[in-house]
């Protein structure tokens, strides 16, 4: 059973009293379970507001037993304003990611293009123009899995192609190898953790982040407070 279905059948008092007790044990040292919980906890509440407004309009219609056209019109405008509600609330909770990943989020400048023979194989060209599905493509075939520049290219890739679990096959190299891009793996496996909703790891290595002397420290402190 993923995160998902265990929060919907905890919040819909589903769950066993057992079921219950495990789930809320796992709260106590997973705390991107917790933020996934307290985030639907907030969603549902939205949720039950708008039901309650449907709710009440379909009491009214029925007891003052109105005129079928006026009772459906009614009925229509509710449960349009509900998909509106879910709507807007889907579309501001992807424009708030969006925005925090664009200000802060800014592709890793070319460095390969023009360096030596070997270098100047890889075609960067797909990557500078930012179609990164094509860049996938063409960076592949060249990366060797080495936590190198190129490495870092083709997971920046892949969080712009909305695919963090691919970018942090990648990214988490840095963390076993003794690597000089260290900090930009670290800086750049950020989004892709946050892309992957995995928010708690994401806060944890922007806390590291802005406590180090990377140039960095304090675009991780503002985007910290923003999450």
């Amino acid at each position: 059973m993923n995160q998902e279905e265990q929060i919907r059948r905890y919040l819909a008092g589903e769950m066993s009293s057992q079921e219950v007790q495990t789930f809320e044990n796992l709260l106590l040292s997973d705390n991107d379970l917790k933020e996934q919980l307290e985030h639907s906890k907030y969603m549902y509440s939205i949720l039950n507001e708008n039901v309650i407004d449907f709710s009440n309009v379909v009491k009214e219609v029925i007891v003052t037993n109105r005129s079928k056209s006026i009772s459906w019109l009614k009925l229509g405008i509710a449960a349009s304003f509900l998909i509106f509600c879910f709507f807007s609330i889907y579309q501001y909770l992807n424009q708030r990611e969006s925005y925090q990943l664009s200000d802060y989020f800014k592709p890793y400048p070319d460095l390969l293009s023009n360096r030596s023979i070997q270098d100047s194989l890889i075609d960067m060209t797909n990557y500078n123009n930012e179609n990164y599905q094509d860049a996938i493509i063409s960076l592949s075939k060249f990366h060797k899995g080495e936590p190198d520049l190129l490495g870092l290219y083709l997971a920046i890739s892949y969080i712009k192609s909305d695919k963090p679990e691919e970018a942090l096959e990648i990214l988490n190299l840095s963390i076993k190898n003794n690597n000089p891009l260290s900090k930009e793996y670290d800086w750049y496996r950020c989004f892709a953790l946050i892309k992957a909703k995995k928010l708690g790891e994401a806060k944890s290595l922007l806390k590291t982040i802005s406590l180090s002397d990377s140039y960095r420290s304090e675009s991780a402190k503002k985007l910290l407070k923003e999450l």
